[in-house]
């Protein structure tokens, strides 16, 4: 990646930065260029000076972001192995790329369907707790039933995991699914995977192919660089 400044001004226009973020760096004639190496928030200063002594300097944020940070993952049932119209879950989590769960503190969660009256609700999928469950209504609300948990700052993922309830029932347990990825919650574009679960009650692990926007190791800059007058 690199970008080139622009100043006005008399004779040799040399230019200084401090403050990128890793991975750039600024040279003489004031292109900016390399991989950003770590995502974070940068207060970057960047300075310029003619041959007669005048200078130009801006201090601005530099927000690096990396855009396989989703906030919101949704993991769709669309059937059950015994064929009844019931989702039942004791565990859900988010592995990261370096294989291990992801932290849940902040994590919250809601489903399309739940069966509160009996402490089975959508919290349940994500306590910790293998001995409860998250499971749809007892009315038996037809398919597809989904899983939406908020992950409140957004995270990297390269797969998740699902744990059958382990209380010796098999209603409820996931035969078919989907997973989608979403920035705000509404928009979820085409699932990130899809496949089916076999029919046991071992905690279940899919890694994703790519990272869940199907890029890896990208970074992106939201700044708009100044342009020096003289």
């Amino acid at each position: 990646w690199s970008v080139q400044l622009a100043a006005s001004g008399s004779g040799a226009l040399p230019w200084e930065a401090m403050g990128l973020p890793p991975g750039l760096s600024i040279n003489g004639a004031g292109m900016v260029s390399g991989t950003p190496e770590t995502v974070g928030s940068y207060t970057a200063r960047i300075a310029v000076r003619d041959a007669a002594g005048r200078s130009s300097a801006i201090a601005f944020t530099w927000v690096i972001r990396d855009p396989a940070a989703k906030r919101f993952v949704r993991l769709v049932s669309l059937s059950s192995h015994n064929g009844g119209n019931f989702t039942s879950l004791a565990d859900f989590t988010l592995v990261g790329r370096d294989g291990k769960p992801l932290d849940r503190s902040g994590w919250t969660v809601t489903a399309s369907s739940q069966e509160a009256s009996q402490n089975n609700g959508a919290e349940y999928a994500i306590d910790s707790n293998d001995s409860t469950i998250w499971h749809t209504a007892w009315s038996g609300r037809p398919f597809p039933h989904y899983l939406t948990v908020d992950l409140d700052t957004g995270d990297a993922f390269s797969g998740f995991t699902c744990l059958p309830r382990q209380d010796g029932s098999g209603n409820g347990r996931i035969k078919d699914y989907q997973l989608y990825v979403s920035d705000d919650g509404v928009n979820w574009g085409a699932p990130v995977a899809a496949g089916s679960f076999p029919e046991n009650t071992s905690r279940q692990t899919v890694m994703l192919d790519r990272d869940a926007d199907g890029l890896r190791h990208r970074f992106e800059r939201q700044t708009r660089l100044p342009v020096a007058r003289l």
